[in-house]
């Protein structure tokens, strides 16, 4: 089952390719992931060593999450080491299927260093330039509140570092009293993982009253620092980054295709004005035209060669060309989905039908939804089994029912 929230999905592209600089330079390309679509646990590891404490994680993985190594990427923040030979440290895990879309924005960054970390340690950054612009003493925990329209990020740092963090999906922005609940349940849990007990916080966008409620309810001495455009900052070398394996090794490949590229049209370049040198040498001279007929012939030759591997990669496009895959088609569904749906199910039944399930505010969005997937290339015979109308704490919705063909034509 794949669950599919549209904010959270247009929040997970907010990495920035910022233009090449006058020096020269390629800036850091950063993509984030939003906090409630990763699994993030305070663990600590009895070794200093980065490699062994990734083998430590992976072998704990099933333990962790219920998807096997192999669906998941993972990272390790460190935090800190004790002299017991531990690693305190943030263990960071994101599903594969979930985080689709960022992973394929970090794919299409052809050129410069990038990176596909989690908000949180967004949150960081500007909570350290923060201090360090105020000359504000960052001694102690320090809990960090950033309310959005439909999530509020709870984070708790000391000296620089970022010790705990949760996530909150919240239906009202003002709702104080659900907002105010929530952080002292996440004060509880991170007293519990990591010990540590903020007696100060920072609020970012905060709704009114939530100031009043920390000082006065949980003895914490809060400040409102105003919420201005940092798209500069980005998180510090030491964030996480979840960049999978073969996109690495992908990005790699292209680097090396590009300099060899690069190089031959360099030796290309060379060898036309060798040979324009000795074009010029062999005029003078008798057998300058036999000389050319034979560069004639062999580079006819080359061509031929090029020429049946081009046939070769025509025919291995012409075979994959029709196929449809799992990403393609999650990115369609997505395009298509009317702002007020969700998507509860999507899977294939016994017959091979596409079949998808979900609430929308209105039957009007079902019919717009359907609509649209009639319009689509990818789906065919696209079938609605059911539209019934729901009231759930006096919200009526409607839970509709959805099965269609996937198509490649």
């Amino acid at each position: 089952m794949i669950k599919i929230n549209r904010i959270a999905a247009r929040q997970g592209h907010q990495g920035k390719k910022i233009p090449k600089p006058s020096n020269g330079r390629l800036h850091k390309t950063t993509v984030m992931i939003p906090r409630h679509k990763v699994m993030m646990k305070y663990m600590r590891f009895p070794s200093y060593d980065a490699a062994e404490i990734k083998d430590m994680i992976r072998l704990q993985i099933t333990g962790l999450v219920p998807y096997t190594p192999e669906e998941v990427v993972f990272d390790f923040y460190e935090i800190k080491r004790d002299a017991a030979g531990h690693t305190h440290g943030l263990v960071v895990i994101a599903v594969r299927e979930i985080i689709g879309p960022m992973i394929d924005r970090v794919r299409s960054v052809k050129s410069g260093p990038v990176s596909l970390t989690v908000s949180s340690f967004g949150l960081l950054a500007r909570i350290n330039h923060e201090l360090s612009r105020q000359a504000v003493d960052d001694q102690g925990p320090v809990l960090a509140v950033h309310v959005a329209p439909q999530a509020a990020e709870i984070c708790v740092c000391l000296n620089r570092k970022l010790y705990f963090s949760r996530s909150v999906l919240i239906s009202d922005q003002e709702d104080v009293g659900t907002l105010s609940r929530e952080i002292g349940s996440t004060l509880k849990i991170c007293r519990q993982e990591t010990g540590l007990s903020p007696d100060r916080a920072i609020l970012f966008s905060a709704p009114e009253g939530l100031k009043t409620i920390l000082q006065e309810g949980y003895g914490l001495s809060a400040k409102e620092w105003f919420d201005e455009d940092l798209d500069s900052l980005v998180p510090g070398q030491d964030a996480v980054n979840l960049v999978p394996p073969e996109v690495m090794a992908d990005r790699d490949r292209y680097r090396r295709r590009k300099a060899l590229v690069q190089c031959f049209g360099m030796l290309v370049v060379m060898l036309g004005i060798g040979f324009g040198a000795l074009g010029a040498h062999f005029a003078a001279r008798r057998g300058y035209l036999s000389s050319i007929e034979r560069q004639i012939k062999v580079t006819e030759q080359g061509m031929e060669r090029e020429r049946l591997r081009l046939e070769a990669i025509r025919d291995v496009q012409n075979k994959i060309r029709n196929r449809v895959l799992l990403a393609d088609m999650v990115k369609e569904i997505y395009r298509l989905f009317p702002e007020d749906m969700t998507l509860d199910m999507l899977r294939l039944d016994a017959d091979g039908n596409l079949v998808l399930e979900g609430t929308a505010a209105t039957q009007k969005d079902v019919n717009t939804f359907q609509k649209h997937c009639v319009a689509s290339g990818l789906f065919k015979d696209v079938t609605l089994l059911y539209a019934t109308k729901r009231r759930k704490f006096n919200v009526e919705s409607t839970e509709f029912k959805i099965k269609c063909q996937v198509s490649p034509s």
